[in-house]
């Protein structure tokens, strides 16, 4: 690996080791890559945790035809990154996250316009005028990346990108650009909701870089003796828990990890009613207390919470009226096959 090759791996790792410390994605969701000259980018690995990768680890990509260097398998979303680096010259460092206020935004399948703030600090210097969002299409395949593809194509001095019940995209010249970019928009798109979901929102105190502190483990409602549970009392599980409303898929996160919804029961439910719904699912909305949660070690279990936590985010619009829309029963299936065949054996 030449010198600038280990720079450019270099600054991919401690973005992704950022993007974690900033809230901006959970565990191993999300992807980076940078450009490398002309005619090769690089990337991240499919399925490794950021905060343990290794310069080794970082894939070197052929734009020409994504054929990639070494064993080490590269992000299973190396399509739309390829498209992204062949459509604009001008892409130096892509990045791609899972972002709660943003991702939630994009359920609505609604771009976001700027009108207004025009000075330095402002949005538009940074982020352009208009921020698209993709037609829906499945994690990891290619029509995710054709969709994102059509859109760079009609708004092509966009810089950053929804895609619709799934996250984000981030154009930028180079690691700091495109980094600024997520963060702003996340910053928008904060502002955004708690406008949109009025009453329903939950406290504007929220604060997505401490919310380890709503999660404690507990002894109850394992479903194998080796199992971890948690209880999350996150602001907005809570709060959609109190809608007395089942949790429906709005996005791919939830989709794969509980499937088509998670169930809410009251604040009296029985500890049977309770086993019963995680036994089936994994997880399980309790009314005035938030979510409880099973899985086969504290990774997982943890980063369920927060993808309930994020969902949840998307279902509070519904109550407020607004209308996020869910993934279909049949997107959600597949989805969830996926990761339990493929993706959680990374993890195994």
């Amino acid at each position: 690996m030449t010198g600038e090759m280990e720079n450019t791996a270099s600054q991919i790792i401690e973005a992704g080791k950022k993007l974690k410390e900033e809230g901006l994605i959970v565990r191993t969701w999300g992807n980076i890559s940078a450009r490398l000259d002309e005619k090769r980018f690089m990337i991240t690995p499919s399925g490794r945790d950021y905060d343990s990768l290794t310069l080794s680890d970082i894939v070197t990509v052929n734009i020409d035809d994504m054929s990639y260097d070494g064993n080490v398998k590269p992000s299973s979303e190396i399509a739309a990154h390829d498209y992204i680096y062949k459509a604009r010259k001008d892409a130096g460092f892509v990045i791609h996250t899972h972002q709660n206020f943003a991702t939630a935004f994009g359920t609505m399948g609604q771009e976001i316009n700027f009108f207004e703030d025009k000075d330095e600090g402002g949005y538009i210097p940074l982020l352009g005028t208009i921020v698209p969002v993709t037609r829906y299409a499945r994690s990891c395949t290619r029509r995710l990346a054709e969709n994102l593809l059509y859109e760079i194509e009609r708004y092509p001095k966009a810089e950053t990108f929804l895609l619709r019940n799934h996250g984000v995209i981030s154009i930028g010249k180079d690691y700091a650009d495109a980094f600024k970019k997520v963060q702003k928009l996340e910053d928008i798109s904060r502002e955004l909701y708690f406008i949109i979901a009025e009453d329903m929102a939950p406290d504007k105190s929220y604060d997505v870089h401490d919310l380890n502190k709503y999660i404690k483990e507990t002894d109850k409602y394992k479903r194998t003796d080796n199992d971890v549970v948690l209880e999350s009392a996150m602001p907005a599980t809570v709060k959609y828990a109190n809608t007395k409303s089942d949790l429906f898929a709005y996005i791919d996160d939830f989709a794969q990890m509980a499937g088509q919804s998670i169930k809410t029961l009251g604040h009296g439910a029985s500890q049977n009613s309770i086993q019963k719904c995680i036994d089936k699912n994994g997880a399980v909305l309790i009314q005035g207390k938030g979510a409880l949660i099973s899985a086969k070690n504290y990774d997982d279990a943890s980063a369920f919470a927060y993808v309930i936590e994020k969902n949840a985010l998307s279902g509070l619009l519904l109550k407020a009226g607004a209308r996020p829309e869910p993934v279909s029963r049949i997107d959600v299936l597949k989805e969830h096959r996926f990761y339990q065949d493929k993706y959680s054996k990374l993890n195994a």
